[in-house]
């Protein structure tokens, strides 16, 4: 019995680490997407959401890397949210729209970090209900 105790354990450990490198990985597919779709420098971003611990990243880029798009009613391109006239029309944008929402590649991200958890989450609870249950391999 001890010995599918500890096969147990050390399954779930594996299993949470890969928990961990799934959020990390599609942290940072959704940041540099998103700073890539905000103009931003993506890969900055992405070396410092792996290299700050704790998710500590993460909530700096939420706070200060993410600028708000404008897009030109006139030809639908995309500008920073200070521009008074478009960089690519020379359109007045002062009737522009901010961008609300996010792009679709960055919905798929979402998505996949979303299935990927449930997945991991699942083989989690199938892994607990089988060590309770007594079932032996």
């Amino acid at each position: 019995m001890t010995s599918v105790t500890s096969m147990f354990f050390i399954f779930l450990i594996i299993l949470i680490f890969l928990f961990a490198v799934a959020i990390k990985v599609f942290l940072c597919l959704f940041i540099y997407s998103d700073a890539k779709e905000h103009s931003e420098s993506p890969a900055l971003w992405v070396i410092l959401v792996l290299f700050i611990p704790d998710f500590i990243g993460v909530l700096i880029y939420f706070l200060l890397g993410r600028k708000r798009v404008v897009i030109c009613p006139a030809c639908s391109a995309r500008m920073p949210e200070g521009s008074r006239f478009c960089t690519a029309c020379g359109c007045d944008a002062s009737a522009a729209s901010i961008l609300k929402g996010f792009s679709k590649s960055t919905r798929r991200y979402l998505i996949a970090l979303i299935v990927t958890l449930g997945l991991i989450l699942a083989s989690v609870v199938a892994l607990v209900i089988t060590a309770l249950s007594g079932i032996n391999f």
